[in-house]
């Protein structure tokens, strides 16, 4: 009588999973283009790497990125999060189309795995992949777990590449449209006259040793080795990094020589050699805050958890103040502390936000100044910067996805 009753209970728990109705707002099939527009974006996932996220609200749809360089097969899979009910979850998953359209999906589970979770292994080739988590319903709500498992070859990162290329040439001709470059030629008479000052010097004595002048003591005996005694400083910004860099170029004995530096500092990220870019450290990265405050503000990825507008310094104590200081210098570099730099910001106002992604947590002070917008972003809590903000466009970006 007990394993009837058993058998009985197993058979009515199987009807009710069977008749729990169709998916809602399930995407139809034939190829039509149903990547969910605009889920909540959680950027790139590590391998083997457990993730969170919640329904909720308007947010019913949820995505990870990661990229295959090579054949590899894949286990992606829902988990339930400890002291929470288990989520009937739906997976998705989307390859970048050559268009750089996600488009239809590729794979899709709903309760491959443990209950009502999700769970789906599929053998993959190289590409850009996308994995889309949702409710069977709308009633479904709560958090949940998310990770993706790879084997394979294709499973290894690709090797990180110079940002600036791999030739001279392809650099000054825009070969890459993610950079800008704005290049000015100089002698040594216009060079002084500009009053570039001693980090410029610097750069310009370092990247006439690249060429082979190891003595090199000043700028003007710098000039003395270059083709007709003229230099070209190549401001270059990555839009894609959110950063600047300068590059010093000149001609020895007809060939190109020279050197790319950080923007703010004397460091060198790259030699130019001969037409050849070498010893680059400067690698492709893209900024995980864009490359301007309104994309930032638009990306619904990055939550607003807490905002103030600061008038007085005595609002802020600690490592804000300090940031926020630090902030207002980014337009106004003469203000000697937090009260002087309010006074000289629109209306006296700093505008302090909180932002949330995933386990990364960023604070911006931001203002107006002759009504445009400044300021910069720091890892909340810390005195690391994450990017300024000049005139709404970002600069210095530390935070990569």
């Amino acid at each position: 009588m007990r394993s009837l009753l058993f058998l009985m209970s197993i058979s009515l728990l199987s009807c009710a999973a069977d008749d729990k109705g169709p998916e809602e707002d399930a995407p139809s099939d034939g190829g039509k283009e149903d990547s969910f527009a605009k889920p909540t974006d959680h950027g790139k996932l590590l391998f083997a790497a457990p993730q969170s996220a919640t329904l909720a609200g308007s947010a019913n749809y949820h995505t990870w990125t990661f990229s295959l360089t090579g054949t590899a097969s894949i286990h992606a899979f829902t988990s339930r999060i400890p002291h929470d009910k288990s989520l009937d979850t739906v997976l998705y998953v989307y390859k970048k189309t050559t268009a750089g359209t996600w488009g239809s999906y590729i794979a899709r589970d709903d309760d491959g795995g443990a209950g009502t979770l999700s769970s789906l292994t599929k053998s993959l080739g190289a590409g850009d992949y996308r994995v889309l988590v949702k409710g069977h319903d709308s009633t479904v709500k709560g958090p949940f777990g998310v990770e993706v498992d790879c084997t394979g070859a294709g499973c290894a990162a690709a090797p990180a590449a110079c940002v600036f290329g791999t030739f001279q040439d392809d650099l000054n001709n825009g070969v890459n449209p993610n950079l800008l470059n704005n290049k000015s030629t100089y002698t040594l008479a216009t060079y002084t006259a500009a009053g570039f000052g001693a980090v410029y010097d610097q750069r310009v004595i370092a990247a006439v040793k690249e060429s082979g002048w190891t003595d090199v003591p000043d700028v003007a005996t710098a000039f003395s080795h270059m083709d007709a005694q003229q230099v070209d400083l190549v401001h270059i910004y990555d839009l894609l990094g959110a950063r600047e860099f300068i590059a010093v170029e000149f001609g020895s004995g007809d060939n190109p020589y020279g050197a790319i530096f950080d923007a703010t500092t004397a460091t060198m990220v790259a030699g130019l050699h001969d037409s050849d870019i070498t010893s680059c450290t400067a690698l492709v990265a893209t900024c995980a805050l864009h490359q301007n405050i309104g994309d930032f503000k638009a990306d619904t990825a990055w939550v607003q958890v807490a905002k103030k507008t600061v008038t007085a310094a005595s609002q802020l104590t600690g490592t804000q103040a300090g940031d926020a200081l630090a902030a207002i210098r980014v337009s106004y570099a003469a203000a000697t502390s937090l009260a002087d730099g309010l006074t000289h910001i629109d209306q006296g106002e700093l505008g302090v936000t909180t932002y949330t992604k995933g386990a990364t947590s960023v604070e911006l002070y931001d203002y107006g100044a002759g009504d445009n917008e400044y300021g910069a972003f720091y890892v909340a809590g810390t005195t690391t910067l994450a990017a300024e903000v000049h005139d709404g466009d970002l600069y210095r970006c530390s935070i990569d996805d």
